[in-house]
């Protein structure tokens, strides 16, 4: 996995009817808690790290779409550009520095298909996915290879 990573390919469907039951879950869920899985922070005036976030999100901004049930702002709260179809999320892409977008995925992952997924290639040539399976979300290395018959 590398620093900076994009998409490159995508099966997630999440309808619109779902965007609000999700965003309840993750005010219920304690998403939004000051956790060790959140990767941001600020150092404070005594060496110590302070105020932590998930990596790129606004925690103010993000609280808001939440709680207004906007699901695809939180996506771009977290970096990803949001494909939509009749209002539904037929597609991410992210084309950004890896932050914590795998947190969110694990967070909405009760309410996936089982076999959703989002393909990443990092800059360092890594291939990945992100996948949704008996309510989690999970992570596999990929490669690319050539078999000669």
């Amino acid at each position: 996995m590398g620093y900076y990573q994009a998409t490159i390919d995508c099966n997630i469907m999440i309808p619109r009817a779902g965007f609000g039951v999700i965003c309840k879950h993750l005010l219920d869920s304690g998403f939004l808690k000051n956790t060790d899985k959140m990767h941001g922070g600020s150092m404070n005036g005594k060496g110590g790290y302070t105020d932590k976030w998930y990596s790129w999100c606004d925690m103010a901004r993000l609280e808001k779409k939440i709680t207004t049930g906007d699901l695809p702002a939180v996506f771009e709260e977290f970096g990803f550009d949001v494909q939509q179809d009749d209002g539904n999320i037929v597609g991410l892409s992210y084309d950004n520095k890896a932050g914590d977008e795998f947190e969110l995925f694990r967070a909405i992952a009760p309410f996936m298909n089982d076999g959703m997924y989002v393909d990443f290639r990092g800059e360092d040539g890594e291939f990945y996915r992100y996948y949704f399976k008996d309510q989690e979300a999970r992570q596999s290395q990929g490669e690319i290879s050539f078999p000669m018959p």
